[in-house]
C-alpha cells in the first residue's frame, strides 16, 4: 500500500515485529539500512542489505588499507585513547557497558533514579505520591504483599540459576591448554539473530568440544549482567539443568563468575565465542578468536570463522600450527573503522565516555541516511 523507498531501523533488527519488518522489506526489494553502536563510544557504523554481512563500508575500507603502514599516531584521538590502554599488560577495566548495567539494575537506581521518581523528587510531588501508591499497592493488589517473602523463600531454600551454577563450578587450572568461552547475555542480539543457530550456546560447546585438541579444555564462565539483568529464576534461556547440561559436555569445565575475564583471554590458546566482546578484546591482544555469529568486528585480523565441527576443527589446527596476528594488521584495521564509522551513537550509553553530544550524533544520523538515500540536504 505505502510502497516506501526505504526502512530505516535506529539498531540492527533483532526483536519480534521488527525482524519481521527487515525480512519483508528485504524480500520485496525494498532498501533497509540499520545503525550498530560499536564498542568505541561515540561510534557507530551503518549496515546496508544483509545484517549479517556486517558493515560494507568497513569491509571495503579495510580492503583499501590492509596493506598499508599506518602507526598509532595515524589514528583518532578517541580512537587512540581507546586502544592504547587495552594493549598493556596490566589492564584490567571493567567494560563500561557492564558498569552501566550494574548500576541501572542496581536497587537503589530502580527506587530513586528511575526517571519517573527523579522527576517526582524535582517537583516535590513524590512526598504524596509515594503514600497513595503503597495504598494502592496494598489494596488494590493485596496478593503482591505475599510476593515478595515467598519469592526471598523460594531462592533461599529451593534451586535457582545461582545455585546450580555453584553446584557444577571449578577454579581453573591455567597451566592447562584451553579456550575461553564466555557465555552471551540472552536474550540479546549478539547470539539472536547474529549467531543464527549457534543462539544455543550447548550446541555451540558441543561443537567446540568435538573439535578441540584431546589435551585441551574449554573454560566457561557466566556473562556478570546474565543475572542482574534478568534474575536468578528458571527461564527460558536459562531452564533448570541448563548449568547442568554444560558440565557434562566432554572437556568443559564451568568457572566461578568473578574469575578474571582479561586473564583468562590472555593465559588461553585462543578465545572462542558466538558473537562476542571477548572476541574484540582478544584480538587487541592479539590473541586469535573463534567466532561463530556475525559481529560488527567480523573481518578484523585475528578472527577465525566456524559453522561446524569441521571449520572449527580447522580454525584450531590453524591456531595449533602458529596462526597470529600482527599488531599492524590491528592498526591498519582501526584505521579503517576511523574511516568507516559515523560519529554517532543510538542507545545513550554507547555515547557514555564520548565528547559528542546528542544532538551532534542525531546531525551526523540525519546526514548518512540523506547522503545513503542520495537526497540532497
Amino acid at each position: 500500500k505505502y510502497k516506501p523507498d526505504a526502512v530505516i531501523f535506529p539498531i540492527s533488527p533483532h526483536f519480534a515485529y521488527d525482524y519481521v519488518i527487515y525480512e519483508l522489506a528485504r524480500f520485496l526489494g525494498v532498501k533497509t539500512m540499520a545503525f550498530y553502536d560499536t564498542l568505541i563510544p561515540g561510534r557507530a557504523l551503518l549496515y546496508g542489505g544483509d545484517i549479517l554481512d556486517g558493515s560494507k563500508d568497513l569491509l571495503e575500507a579495510f580492503n583499501k588499507n590492509k596493506k598499508q603502514k599506518f602507526s598509532v599516531h595515524d589514528l583518532a584521538k578517541d580512537i587512540r585513547e581507546y586502544y592504547e590502554p587495552r594493549i598493556g599488560e596490566s589492564y584490567n577495566s571493567v567494560p563500561s557497558a557492564i558498569m552501566e548495567q550494574k548500576r541501572n539494575y542496581s536497587f537503589f537506581h530502580r527506587i530513586f533514579l528511575e526517571p519517573k521518581i527523579k522527576q517526582s523528587i524535582r517537583d516535590l510531588s513524590f512526598f504524596y505520591k509515594a503514600p497513595r501508591y503503597i495504598w494502592n499497592v496494598c489494596w488494590q493488589k493485596k496478593w503482591d504483599l505475599f510476593k515478595f517473602p515467598v519469592v526471598f523463600v523460594r531462592r533461599l531454600f529451593f534451586s535457582n540459576l545461582k545455585k546450580e551454577y555453584k553446584a557444577f563450578e571449578t577454579r581453573p587450572d591455567l597451566n592447562k591448554k584451553f579456550v575461553y568461552f564466555p557465555l552471551h547475555v540472552q536474550p540479546e542480539c549478539t547470539t539472536c539473530p547474529e549467531g543464527g543457530v549457534f543462539v544455543n550456546q550447548i550446541l555451540t560447546l558441543e561443537t567446540i568440544s568435538a573439535a578441540l585438541p584431546s589435551d585441551w579444555v574449554i573454560y566457561v564462565k557466566e556473562h556478570p549482567i546474565q543475572w542482574i539483568r534478568f534474575g536468578i529464576d528458571y527461564s527460558d534461556d536459562r531452564y533448570r539443568g541448563y548449568y547442568e547440561k554444560m558440565a557434562s559436555i566432554p572437556k568443559v569445565r564451568i568457572l566461578p563468575i568473578n574469575t578474571n575475564s582479561y586473564e583468562l583471554i590472555r593465559r588461553s590458546e585462543a578465545v572462542v565465542t558466538v558473537a562476542g566482546s571477548a572476541a574484540w578484546e582478544s584480538v587487541l591482544l592479539l590473541k586469535p578468536a573463534v567466532i561463530f555469529g556475525y559481529p560488527w568486528f567480523q573481518h578484523c585480523p585475528g578472527m577465525l570463522k566456524a559453522d561446524g565441527v569441521e571449520s572449527c576443527r580447522k580454525a584450531l589446527e590453524k591456531i595449533v600450527s602458529g596462526f597470529s596476528v600482527s599488531r599492524q594488521e590491528i592498526i591498519n584495521y582501526l584505521k579503517s573503522y576511523e574511516e568507516a564509522s559515523i560519529p554517532a551513537f543510538i542507545d545513550h550509553s554507547a555515547g557514555r565516555g564520548s565528547s559528542l553530544s546528542r544532538e551532534e550524533s542525531m546531525k551526523n544520523v540525519a546526514r548518512t541516511v540523506l547522503k545513503e538515500l542520495k537526497i540532497k540536504n
